[in-house]
């Protein structure tokens, strides 16, 4: 198979920036509004729970930047979907609720898993949270219409 060409890679940018621009433009669509009279949700059953640590002790010490980025990215992601409630039938798209994780939107270097490695990566430890919320929707026994999972699974991950 012959090396792809300058040409060629700029081409399959350009395709790849549209399908992210077509998928952006649909996931505003799917943005959710908290509630503003909101039931008390302490005060109804729990159907569903998942814990994970927020903190991993044994890091090095060398990547403790990455994952106090992790649990800052964590905070902002948290906030985005704090207090929203939705009707049965109504889908729910993290990324489209979240947003973009870039700087100008507050997120930080934090550790991001790709293609096996863990690297520095804004908005890195998102994954966390979007992977505790699809067990908490799998086991309350919600329909899932789509899920992206890491390439590969690090040990001691789910």
């Amino acid at each position: 198979m012959a090396q792809p060409t300058r040409i060629d890679m700029a081409i399959h940018r350009a395709k790849a920036s549209v399908h992210q621009a077509v998928r952006w433009v649909d996931d505003r669509r799917e943005v959710l509004t908290p509630a503003r009279h909101s039931r008390l949700l302490v005060d109804l059953p729990c159907v569903a729970e998942d814990r994970s640590p927020l903190w991993n002790h044994d890091v090095d010490e060398r990547e403790r930047p990455l994952e106090l980025g992790k649990v800052e990215n964590l905070r902002i992601a948290a906030r985005a979907l704090d207090g929203l409630e939705f009707e049965a039938g109504q889908r729910f798209s993290f990324w489209a609720q979240v947003g973009p994780p870039v700087r100008l939107r507050g997120f930080v270097p934090g550790r991001e898993l790709r293609e096996g490695c863990v690297v520095p990566g804004i908005g890195g430890g998102l994954c966390l949270l979007s992977n505790g919320l699809f067990a908490v929707a799998q086991a309350a026994g919600f329909e899932i219409v789509e899920r992206h999972a890491h390439s590969r699974r690090p040990p001691g991950s789910r």
